[in-house]
């Protein structure tokens, strides 16, 4: 069959057949996209056409999309931005992609051929169609309700915005005439306000959560006031949870409540431990103490029977019998004190042990907290651990008057050489790199994995002209040392911008500046060192 020639009155499943008999004979990929071209150039329907009553729906539909999270305002966006184009290929092409992005599977090929495929000649009872809803106008209403029902339904608060989000997509699966488009957009656009209204709850649900949270934080730090430790991790926390919420900070926050659990459960059980001893030790000497009385108070006894004894006695031999047997209990009291001492001895060991077990905790729990803050494979800070440093670097260069100097490095090509010899090459450059670096800076300097292959040097004490030239000889020292790989040599190059701290800047303004100077440094051909304005 000739592509050119085209007949109009042909049967939907006919077109159908055909379409797939040429893809097979003209040997092109059976895509979604290349089987609507063809479908279209055989049943002669135009590209990018759809009827008047179809764009109504969808200006509708771009105007009252959801925005209340990125993923939704990209897509509204792009569905605006088709409108205004008149290109509702391109209309499609955003629905589509919001539904795969947020796991929906279709099969558009599928969708095409069960839209074209009815029967040319419909049922009695069946409403006729109008002529104008056909090719694209019956995919993209069907992956409205597709989107209405798997994703609006499954994402909505409460069970009556999902079912009448159901009731929708039923709905709009049924539209065969222009009353049925009207009364489905009337019904959309109620929808839609309950959907926003609901959405105004869920964020003053939010807002909520968040001050009982904080006043959990607030009470918790007033119960622990003399654990620096927590205080300093409450203090994170509280930090983090008045920033935007999104997925990343909420896993951050998840993490500090994770370490302060962590420290509270190895305080209970020192605590613990501790108090045993200290009960067991204390038991121990009021029972030493109370026998060593009884003890006492018989020897003392005993030492007045003795003595009434020998002011009776006038033979030497009787004398020295008594004087014998106050001896033998004499020895049996000074054997009793010695028990007793080495008990009181034993026990103050135990409480000492236990003093170290716990002083070994908090040494153990310290060094957690510093692996939190380092890069599993650089053994570098990451950048939780740069986010402190420069606080405290910040907080001095201001107090002392004296130069700080930010620095931020990007591996030129990285992606290029993962792609080429692996990620495992790619992790091997990033270790390069660092060794570069440890060989040049000082030991009072910062050195961080900023993010992915950008690392962050601190230099305090340190102006920006000699900044740049540090940072310059970690350059020269890549360039001199090649990096192998598998015995072949690879030249790794990395672009750098650098800019000194201004009293009273924000770390995040301060980055801006030397991600400027970075982003100039890879447009004018890379590896070189530029200082930020």
């Amino acid at each position: 069959m000739n592509q050119d020639t085209k007949d109009t009155n042909l049967n939907p499943s006919v077109i159908a057949r055909e379409t797939l008999k040429q893809l097979a004979i003209l040997k092109i990929s059976p895509t979604p996209d290349n089987y609507h071209k063809l479908y279209d150039q055989i049943a002669g329907n135009p590209e990018n056409q759809i009827s008047a009553i179809t764009a109504k729906l969808l200006i509708e539909l771009a105007k009252e999309f959801p925005r209340h999270t990125p993923t939704l305002l990209n897509c509204a966006n792009s569905l605006e931005q088709a409108v205004n184009e008149k290109n509702w290929l391109k209309y499609k092409t955003a629905l589509v992609k919001f539904a795969t992005t947020e796991n929906i599977t279709i099969n558009s090929t599928t969708l095409a051929v069960q839209a074209k495929a009815q029967p040319s000649q419909p049922d009695s009872g069946a409403i006729k169609q109008d002529s104008e809803i056909s090719g694209y106008t019956g995919q993209l209403l069907d992956l409205l309700a597709q989107m209405l029902e798997n994703i609006v339904a499954k994402q909505v608060n409460g069970e009556t915005l999902a079912e009448e989000a159901r009731s929708l997509a039923s709905q709009v699966r049924e539209i065969q005439n222009k009353p049925g488009m009207d009364q489905f957009i009337v019904h959309f656009q109620q929808f839609c306000v309950k959907l926003e209204l609901s959405n105004q709850c869920g964020a003053s649900l939010q807002q909520g959560l968040l001050r009982l949270l904080n006043l959990l934080m607030d009470s918790t730090a007033e119960l622990l006031s003399e654990d620096q430790w927590i205080k300093k991790q409450l203090a994170k926390l509280k930090d983090t949870v008045s920033m935007p919420l999104d997925v990343q900070i909420i896993a951050q926050a998840e993490q500090y409540l994770k370490e302060i659990i962590q420290r509270q459960e190895i305080i209970k059980q020192s605590l613990g431990k501790a108090r045993v001893t200290m009960r067991q030790m204390v038991t121990s000497l009021i029972s030493n103490l109370e026998e060593l009385s009884d003890a006492t108070g018989e020897y003392q006894e005993k030492l007045e029977y003795y003595s009434e004894k020998i002011n009776q006695v006038d033979d030497i031999e009787e004398i020295n019998q008594l004087l014998a047997e106050i001896m033998q209990e004499t020895n049996k009291v000074q054997k009793n004190i010695v028990n007793y001492r080495k008990d009181l001895v034993a026990a103050r060991t135990e409480a000492d042990a236990a003093q170290n077990q716990i002083s070994l905790l908090e040494t153990q729990l310290q060094e957690m907290g510093e692996k939190v803050h380092e890069d599993h494979l650089t053994g570098i800070l990451n950048r939780r651990g740069f986010d402190n440093a420069y606080q405290r670097e910040a907080s001095c260069a201001t107090r002392n008057n004296t130069p700080l100097c930010f620095a931020l490095l990007d591996i030129d090509n990285f992606k290029l050489l993962n792609d080429t010899h692996g990620h495992h090459v790619g992790d091997n450059a990033l270790c390069h790199l660092v060794e570069a670096v440890k060989e040049t800076v000082r030991l009072e300097d910062v050195v961080s994995r900023y993010g992915g292959e950008e690392f962050a040097i601190l230099l305090p004490n340190t102006a920006l002209k000699e900044a740049i030239q540090t940072i310059s000889r970690i350059r020269r020292y890549m360039t001199k040392k090649f990096f192998l790989h598998d015995n072949n040599r690879l030249l790794i190059t990395f672009s750098g911008g650098v800019a000194q701290y201004h009293p009273g800047e924000s770390q995040e303004d301060l980055f801006k500046r030397a991600d400027g100077a970075l982003y100039r440094a890879k447009k004018n051909g890379k590896n070189q060192i530029i200082a930020a304005d």
